[in-house]
């Protein structure tokens, strides 16, 4: 049974009136960030997208499309509240159907749909459900890439599923904790 009803909960509970507040991040640096969360999808919206599409969706991600039919978390704001970038972007239903058909039509093989579900944008790149992982019932189906060129490969998969990215995600308030690992005393100043 997913958990990301209580994650949201706890995150949100956090947040104060404006869905504002105050996070630590790398080196000390302390930032402002604020959310958005867009109104739930219902039963028929889910069914009516996975038809069109003929994708099933994971049942982690859809129970947050049950709870959120996209949002904006961990975005940055400056001393005078204008966007400085940074967060995650997860995208509605709708947005998610849009983004696939125009990076699909800017394929140059039109037959050859792309490989994966746009589901939002973290930091500088692209958060991705593998469908081919997907229609195998692998468990950790989620990808996190910059913007796919034609070398894109499933490199990129962070073996993780939904749920848990969305989780290690607010719990490392918005920072990238998938390139940890590759952090070191020796490498981590010439990074």
């Amino acid at each position: 049974m997913p958990f990301i009803n209580q994650t949201l909960t706890s995150f949100k509970n956090r947040l104060d009136e404006d869905l504002r507040m105050i996070i630590s991040g790398p080196e000390g640096e302390n930032s402002n960030i604020v959310c958005s969360f867009n109104y739930p999808a219902i039963k028929e919206q889910i069914e009516e997208f996975e038809k069109k599409t003929e994708w099933i969706l994971p049942e982690d991600y859809e129970a947050f499309l049950f709870i959120h039919n996209g949002c904006m978390l961990f975005e940055h704001k400056d001393e005078d509240g204008d966007n400085v970038g940074g967060g995650l972007w997860l995208h509605s239903l709708e947005e998610i159907e849009s983004a696939y058909a125009y990076k699909d039509m800017q394929a140059d093989e039109p037959d050859n749909p792309l490989p994966f579900i746009p589901i939002g944008s973290v930091l500088d790149g692209t958060l991705a459900i593998s469908i081919k992982k997907l229609n195998a019932k692998e468990p950790n189906y989620l990808l996190n890439f910059d913007i796919p060129s034609e070398e894109f490969s499933e490199d990129e998969d962070i073996q993780l599923n939904f749920e848990l990215f969305l989780d290690r995600y607010i719990i490392s308030q918005g920072n990238d904790f998938w390139n940890w690992t590759t952090y070191t005393a020796e490498n981590y100043y010439k990074l």
